[in-house]
């Protein structure tokens, strides 16, 4: 009989847990949609449910199925391009990251649309370039997604000195001409976080004629080391998770948020055999400030 009563009491204290759990997902003002709860989106997830802090958040994962988001949900945080093209509901304050492929037009949504970068502000960027290569007096930013050209040619010139050529690739049939059309014209090359220029074909044609012209590239996408890149100036997926916190609690509080945002928090890895083939020197003091420095 004792053994029944503790059955029973386990099934109503799980049946409690479960009903409160759904009541506080019920009356969650901030949504958390992610394409599936693994790899970057996880990491990201993570982040932004530190930023948030316990409790008004109500996760969802479109692997196991479409969201039923709750009524009192004032503020979607979509994480990956399939969780930013959600039907959400009218109104609702939309903040989407880990989409570099994705753009959602602002005009086309009755609330609020906001991108978090996979990059750290264009401004930080620079600067930490310019100390990497102090003779950095001209910069070529490359794109080839269409929803990237207003952000690629707002870089023009840097108060640092840096003049900055926007130079967009339609195709990779194209590429070879635009890396050529570059001999001469810039000392260095920044590849945005973009999944239409930078399959493994592009890169390796990026790689093989910079190292050939001695022209450094460098990327806001850490893994790029590995196909080239003299150094990453990288935004951890963690510190997007919590960018996209804190544009949530803005909105929550009513505030007007502009059509994209970066996290202010970076990295920096260098990889030396791409160094040594550009003619970069890395300082001791900027291997000792790396997150990863490979041979």
């Amino acid at each position: 009989m004792k053994r029944k009563n503790g059955i029973g009491s386990a099934l109503s204290l799980c049946l409690a847990a479960t009903l409160a759990v759904s009541a506080a997902a019920d009356e969650a003002s901030v949504a958390a949609v992610v394409a599936s709860n693994t790899g970057p989106y996880a990491a990201a997830l993570e982040g932004f449910r530190e930023g948030m802090g316990p409790g008004g958040v109500a996760v969802f994962d479109l692997s196991h199925g479409a969201p039923s988001l709750p009524s009192s949900a004032k503020v979607v945080v979509a994480f990956g391009g399939k969780a930013a093209m959600e039907n959400y509901p009218e109104g609702t304050t939309l903040i989407y990251c880990l989409a570099p492929g994705t753009w959602i037009d602002p005009a086309q949504r009755k609330g609020q649309t906001v991108m978090v970068s996979m990059e750290t502000s264009f401004q930080t960027i620079i600067l930490e370039l310019k100390e990497i290569q102090p003779n950095l007096k001209r910069l070529a930013v490359l794109w080839g997604s269409a929803h990237l050209s207003g952000l690629a040619k707002s870089r023009r010139v840097d108060e640092s000195g840096v003049r900055v050529l926007p130079v967009e690739v339609t195709s990779s049939d194209e590429l070879p001409d635009v890396l050529r059309g570059l001999e001469g014209r810039v000392d260095a090359v920044w590849l945005m976080a973009d999944p239409l220029l930078l399959n493994e074909q592009n890169v390796r044609m990026i790689k093989e004629f910079c190292w050939a012209n001695k022209l450094p590239v460098y990327s806001s996408v850490k893994r790029f080391l590995d196909y080239g890149s003299v150094a990453a100036v990288y935004v951890d997926f963690g510190d997007i998770g919590r960018a996209a916190a804190n544009a949530a609690r803005r909105a929550l509080a009513g505030e007007s948020l502009s059509g994209d945002i970066a996290s202010p928090r970076f990295d920096i890895a260098f990889n030396m055999t791409a160094a040594g083939e550009c003619g970069v020197n890395i300082s001791e003091d900027l291997k000792r400030r790396a997150t990863a420095v490979a041979p």
